[in-house]
């Protein structure tokens, strides 16, 4: 047997028998794909099925709801805040729930994952693992992971202070050629009656000493040895069948493992037609995240915006609701403020060389965010619409679209920097009559920065 499946194989009986020391009802778990640092989306997904799939099989997990879809605000700073976990968590409907980041380093991934207690309100545990990049040793290293979160035990460690199958495979023994399997009863001494007749303080295993060869086992050290529970005698001194079932229960407030079938000699009986698996994989609940599920963001910002020799003093805010996947829909308005020089015949009519003035250009689109390492950057377009002449008979307006681009730098887990900029187009039929100079049609850029805030 391969090293690496060895290990794979030897964490899963220790997940097993580490499930016994949690609580005996099963807890149903929620899932998260990891924020993305340095690694593309392809490697999110992989690390995600792996994880999703090892909690299937978890023993004490009844249920796994795995979110397709990572809420916009958990990242690194949210997975170390029970605050925020417990905004994440609440969508989930779960009673634990994982969240983390996965980092790159060189030829590896640094894994960073969060044991969340939703009806607790703690963090159970948290902690970093190195593991490789290759899909095999990557598969393989997931196992160990899981169990060392849900239960605080490394099972790579318990594995290297025990014994190891090939102490076993190595070493030939030393009768190995005049052994007759058909013949010979192996591991059946040849009378219980021995057996029976151990005193009580006695160490069955007083003989056996690990970190040798299986040569150094000597026949009278395996006659001394049960496997199963122990024989009980009936009233006739004779020893009676040992009982046992392959469904597990639950004792004194602990989950009890399955028993195999033993016989009345302590043999594990690996023919008995009443073994059955103690584990099925379950059939896996499709779960959706609604658009509700998200966080709007409120961003509110300051800039410039200039239409031909129209300087304007930008302000304004804007909504954006996430709808899928890194896409958001937005809404916003601005108030455009100049200082316009009025026309000679405006000035000598009202004494007035200069005046204030302000539109309110309203905008609605949508955007496509990409998470960075320590930023979120977005593009996408708008149309903008603005009232832009007012007078007893009516409201002119101007109309255009534009195309957006920015970033979102996080402060804390719910605040950060907003940088945005424009380029756009609209249009106005009397422009040229409001200054001169100026066109009806023209382009307008924009810069603008802000502060954001996830609700």
């Amino acid at each position: 047997m391969q090293s690496g499946q060895t290990r794979h194989i030897w964490a899963l009986i220790t997940a097993v028998t580490l499930s016994l020391s949690t609580t005996a009802q099963a807890a149903t778990i929620g899932l998260s794909p990891l924020f993305p640092s340095g690694v593309d989306s392809k490697a999110i997904q992989g690390v995600h099925q792996l994880l999703e799939a090892e909690l299937e099989f978890a023993p004490d997990i009844e249920r796994t709801v795995a979110l397709p879809v990572r809420p916009p605000v958990l990242g690194p700073k949210c997975v170390q805040s029970t605050a925020c976990l417990a905004g994440v968590a609440k969508a989930a409907d779960t009673d634990l729930f994982i969240g983390g980041v996965l980092r790159a380093n060189g030829p590896n991934y640094t894994l960073e994952l969060t044991l969340y207690d939703v009806q607790q309100n703690t963090i159970v545990r948290s902690n970093k693992w190195e593991v490789p990049r290759a899909a095999t040793e990557l598969s393989n290293s997931i196992t160990p992971i899981l169990v060392e979160l849900l239960t605080g035990r490394d099972p790579n460690a318990e594995e290297a202070a025990g014994p190891s199958v090939a102490d076993f495979e190595d070493s030939p023994m030393e009768d190995e050629e005049e052994l007759d399997f058909d013949a010979d009863q192996l591991l059946l001494p040849p009378d219980p009656a021995p057996v029976a007749e151990q005193p009580a303080e006695a160490d069955p295993f007083a003989n056996i000493q690990f970190g040798g060869s299986a040569g150094d086992i000597k026949a009278e050290d395996l006659s001394m040895v049960q496997f199963g529970p122990k024989p009980t005698t009936s009233d006739a001194g004779a020893p009676a069948e040992a009982v046992s079932t392959v469904q597990g229960g639950v004792v004194g407030g602990v989950l009890e493992p399955p028993q195999p079938m033993v016989s009345a000699n302590g043999v594990t009986d690996l023919d008995s037609p009443t073994l059955e698996p103690t584990k099925q994989r379950r059939k896996k609940t499709p779960q959706t995240t609604a658009a509700s599920d998200h966080m709007l963001q409120v961003t509110v910002r300051g800039g410039y915006a200039l239409y031909y020799s129209l300087e304007f003093a930008a302000v304004g805010f804007e909504v954006a609701l996430p709808i899928a996947d890194r896409l958001d829909v937005m809404v916003g308005v601005d108030s455009y403020m100049t200082r316009r020089q009025l026309t000679p015949d405006l000035q000598a009519a009202t004494g007035v060389l200069a005046t204030w003035e302000s539109i309110l250009p309203w905008n609605a689109g949508a955007l496509y965010r990409i998470p960075m390492q320590s930023m979120e950057i977005y593009a996408g377009a708008d149309i903008i619409v603005a009232p832009y002449y007012i007078d007893e008979i009516g409201s002119d307006w101007t109309v255009g679209g534009r195309a957006r681009f920015g970033e979102d730098v996080p402060i804390t887990d719910n605040h950060g920097l907003n940088v945005d900029g424009s380029l756009g187009l609209w249009s106005g039929r009397i422009w040229r009559l409001i200054e001169q100079g100026i066109s009806n049609t023209g382009l307008i850029p924009r810069g603008s920065v802000g502060l954001l805030v996830r609700i």
